[in-house]
């Protein structure tokens, strides 16, 4: 698999994952969760949902914008190598993030369930 397939993979998982986790916070938080990423926290009580909701998608897509200039400004082939693993390894740390924050928003959700 090509390297451009894969990070266009790991993008489109982040978006779903970042979708995820908003829906997941929202009903970790009406059953009384916890969520473990302080600077969501800091957002909802600061900024409201609304707001929340529109900084992490409009992020996400902002980094695919920088994804797509990024890809432009590569010259040569080696440019190109080198461009595509930076692209790749700051998506695939986003995307671990997301996942840790998504099962763990999951995780409490099912104890949450359980115990009340």
């Amino acid at each position: 698999m090509s390297v451009n397939k894969r990070i266009v993979m790991l993008y489109v998982s982040l978006l779903i994952l970042v979708l995820l986790d908003m829906a997941s916070t929202v009903m970790l938080l009406e059953m009384g969760g916890i969520e473990i990423n302080p600077i969501t926290l800091w957002q909802w009580e600061h900024l409201g949902f609304e707001n929340t909701a529109i900084i992490k998608v409009g992020l996400t897509l902002f980094m695919g914008l920088l994804i797509w200039l990024i890809g432009l400004a590569a010259k040569t082939e080696k440019d190109k190598r080198i461009a595509n693993l930076v692209i790749y390894y700051v998506l695939l740390t986003c995307t671990l993030f997301f996942t840790v924050v998504v099962v763990n928003n999951l995780y409490w959700l099912i104890y949450a369930s359980t115990v009340g």
